[in-house]
């Protein structure tokens, strides 16, 4: 039996329109690290927060610090965004992130 990798959701929105909500992304998030066997263990999200800035809030901190804690306890974690919002938002910028957890982006 294969061990599935657990995995990190995290949702972002800039503005309040009701355009791709933050539940909706983190659904579809779900469903595709579902369908490429990943277990989703927590869904995180930040509202009204400027990703130009690449400081998205608090809800990223949680997000990489609960994908952290997983790598190191499972040896690996991923932590799954909608594009381009993890590229934007520095998820880990270059060199900052812990080598066994890995960002997923693309849904």
């Amino acid at each position: 039996m294969t061990t599935r990798v657990p995995a990190i959701a995290y949702a972002a929105k800039s503005s309040t329109d009701e355009k791709e909500s933050l539940r909706s992304q983190l659904a579809r998030i779900r469903e595709k690290a579902e369908a490429e066997r990943r277990t989703v263990v927590a869904g995180y999200s930040d509202e009204d927060a400027s990703g130009y800035s690449k400081s998205r809030g608090p809800g990223l901190v949680a997000a990489r610090e609960h994908a952290e804690r997983l790598a190191a306890e499972h040896g690996e974690c991923e932590l799954w965004g909608v594009r381009p919002r993890p590229a934007r938002s520095g998820l880990w910028e270059e060199g900052q992130g812990p080598s066994r957890a890995s960002v997923v982006v693309g849904v």
